[in-house]
């Protein structure tokens, strides 16, 4: 007996010996082990510059470099360093890096030594392996199946301040840099950014965190004044400010921080990490179209007040309860109007008990209605799993819309066929999906196609370019230009966690520092507010061996946003085809969406996500263009609440009909345009919007007077 239980215990052990074995990195220089060459850690430094995430291995050039877990291909492209944490990326594939470093060296890259591939290896539980300074021996695709020990390409160069041949390994979880060393088996350098939270602040911190955000989003959000004067984004500011007690709590500072970047309109910056909070929702569900408010959904409980019309909440008036919540409508560009429509009619109770009442109420919301009625609907906790409220109607199916795949292709008859691309972020097999479906669609000669970007939230600049040169009938380009505030020596550095410089004094001071130039193509503004890239001669052509001159119907709504927003916009800009459904949520003509920074407040350590590059795709401004606003429908299908509660899909519906009917659009004669292109986006703005300042006093008045109707209610309640 004794011998067969130390029999037992050795095959356990040699078992979990072999699992470990399995679940520890492979390292990647073939020959190596773990460990060998590395010449940098992670928060070691190369010259002045941080390196905070990455694991520097040199080995002798052409050497075979492996893939050390098993996984999908979902990056594969050339790159380059102009910094340590500021890639150029390149959108040609790679092939050989003799005859590639050819061409980039026609086109005037300079350091063509240091060009470079990225590969980037997706594993099942989310992790991502990049592993960088590669020169390519096998072509793959994204979406292509790699397994552990798999040669993925041999050594090059990383790094311009790094003369000897080597690779970098970083690893992300959920897009967020994880350690490189310990999945190896090595002992670890890598520190993950400390985000412990305090709760509660004084005054004074309270202002150095709103500060902090202030000064920053003036330094380095470009456009900053787009949709908002310098004078109101000033008053804002002060507003909060002056608003702060003695104590201020996370939600009430998040709630501020959250208000200010609804009032600078863009759908790229973000709060990253509000506080985890007890959530509460009330039982019964209010909406605001137009100048009503009433209930959309209840509790089978409440059936009897569905669609009943509501004077006031908790005392709030519906023109004071929209200007009170507009600022938190986050997620649009601009004066989009379709994107804070849809959430007026279908969250306000959820966006209202979350910043306005910030669940000091519990949910609880008292209602009255217009035949006089007041009712007290009790509120109920619903995080953590706590509870499900089944609301009815649902509205599962109109959110589920062309959201299910990211390709979904059928023919509807031998006339039509229907494209849904929920997403532009395409590996290359989707991509060659893609490409198979238009060439049977040209071979079959169907003469009415459909593309569906109905919830489309954007993704790849390089797959959105390639699917439009199927479609396209003329050259097109994405850009005119990009914009920034300026070209390096950004203060607020000091506060971010994902650039990786420390801040230094000389760079403050020096502002020719050359450490610190991000930009250094951007030439300055002629009108002195920045720095422009001039990028109006960068057209892309259409697809010369696969390409559909049918009819198009392009599907949009207010959750068609960044790229799927430019692809509607080229549609119609070009007239190939006919926008049909409502506003896209992203302004059709500029966007701030590239070079993020993820600012960390000192004191409450709330992240900011926001873009220091504003791009411009076009300066007509038109009846069919107005500024500010997203790419307009041809054939517009107002969001009603018949469409949210609807089993059948009444867009679709409705396109087909118009196909039946053989209504499109057609090119005019003659086009009535305004061009604006000699002046700034912001003196094109004070063009359009003399009686803004007025607006928001108004607005301002509003909130302060629905801030102590609340707290007087809240007190009543309470008592």
């Amino acid at each position: 007996m004794k011998a067969k239980a130390i029999i037992t215990l050795v095959c356990i052990l040699f078992a979990a010996f072999n699992l470990k074995a399995q679940d520890q990195y492979l390292w990647p220089i073939e020959g190596k082990i773990a460990g060998e060459g590395i010449v940098y850690k992670p928060l070691s430094y190369i010259g002045q510059e941080l390196n905070s995430s990455n694991l520097i291995i040199a080995t002798p050039l052409n050497t075979n470099i492996l893939a050390p877990v098993d996984g999908t291909i979902v990056v594969f492209h050339y790159f380059m360093k102009s910094k340590l944490n500021f890639s150029t990326e390149y959108g040609k594939t790679p092939t050989n890096f003799q005859q590639d470093s050819l061409y980039f060296a026609e086109l005037g890259t300079e350091d063509v030594q240091f060009l470079n591939i990225c590969v980037g290896i997706e594993t099942s539980d989310r992790t991502t392996v990049y592993i960088c300074g590669l020169r390519p021996s096998k072509l793959f695709k994204t979406g292509q199946k790699v397994q552990r020990g798999d040669v993925i390409g041999t050594t090059g160069y990383y790094y311009k301040k790094i003369d000897q041949p080597c690779i970098s390994v970083s690893i992300t979880k959920n897009r967020i840099p994880d350690d490189p060393m310990t999945p190896f088996g090595l002992n670890s350098t890598f520190q993950k950014p400390n985000t412990e939270r305090k709760t509660v602040f004084s005054r004074e911190e309270a202002i150095e965190d709103y500060r902090v955000l202030v000064d920053a989003i003036k330094e380095g959000f470009p456009g900053l004044y787009d949709y908002v004067s310098e004078r109101e984004f000033n008053l804002h500011a002060k507003t909060i400010m002056d608003s702060f007690s003695e104590t201020v709590d996370i939600f009430a500072l998040e709630s501020t921080v959250k208000s200010t970047l609804g009032l600078i309109r863009d759908s790229h910056t973000a709060l990253m990490n509000p506080t985890n909070k007890p959530e509460y929702t009330a039982t019964i569900c209010f909406g605001l179209q137009g100048d009503s408010m009433f209930v959309t959904r209840t509790t089978h409980a409440d059936i009897s007040y569905l669609g009943k019309r509501i004077v006031s909440v908790d005392g709030i008036l519906c023109d004071s309860m929209k200007a009170l919540l507009r600022n938190y409508m986050n997620g649009s560009d601009g004066f989009v109007e379709s994107f804070p429509n849809l959430y007026f009619l279908t969250s306000l109770d959820t966006r209202y008990c979350r910043n306005i009442q910030l669940f000091k109420t519990k949910g609880d919301v008292v209602l009255r209605f217009a035949d006089g009625e007041e009712k007290l609907f009790k509120g109920v906790r619903i995080d953590q799993g706590s509870v499900c409220v089944p609301f009815k109607p649902s509205w599962r199916t109109w959110f589920l819309t062309n959201r299910m795949e990211h390709v979904s292709f059928r023919k509807v008859s031998d006339t039509t066929a229907y494209l849904g691309l929920s997403s532009f972020d395409l590996n290359q097999a989707e991509l060659d999906e893609i490409r198979d479906h238009f060439t049977q669609m040209v071979n079959d000669s169907v003469s009415c196609l459909i593309i569906d970007l109905r919830n489309n939230s954007g993704g790849t600049e390089e797959v959105m370019k390639k699917i439009y040169s199927y479609i396209a009938q003329a050259p097109f380009r994405q850009e005119i230009c990009q914009r920034v505030n300026k070209r390096g020596n950004f203060v607020f550095f000091r506060y971010s966690t994902n650039h990786g410089i420390e801040y230094c004094q000389k760079c403050a001071i020096d502002q020719h520092c050359e450490d610190e130039i991000l930009f250094p193509d951007f030439e300055p503004s002629s009108d002195g507010s920045g720095f422009v890239l001039d990028l109006s001669d960068k057209w892309c052509q259409p697809d010369s061996t696969v390409n559909y001159k049918g009819r198009v119907y392009l599907l949009v709504n207010e959750h068609s946003q960044s790229a799927s927003s430019i692809f509607a916009g080229w549609v119609k800009k070009q007239w190939r085809g006919a926008i049909v459904g409502r506003e896209t949520g992203s302004t059709y003509h500029q966007m701030k969406a590239h070079k993020f920074e993820n600012l960390m407040l000192p004191n409450s350590k709330c992240i900011i996500h926001f873009p220091l590059v504003q791009t411009v795709m076009d300066t007509v401004v038109n009846v069919r263009f107005p500024y500010g606003r997203g790419v307009l429908p041809d054939f517009e299908l107002k969001l009603t609440i018949e469409e949210l509660k609807c089993k059948s899909d009444s867009m679709l519906n409705y396109t087909l009909q118009l196909i039946d009917k053989g209504e499109y659009i057609e090119l005019p004669s003659k086009i009535q345009t305004h061009d604006t292109s000699n002046l700034s986006i912001e003196q094109q703005l004070r063009q359009r919007e003399p009686n803004r300042y007025w607006t928001v006093a108004i607005a301002l008045a509003l909130v302060i007077m629905t801030i102590v109707i609340v707290k007087t209610n809240v007190k009543n309640h309470e008592n």
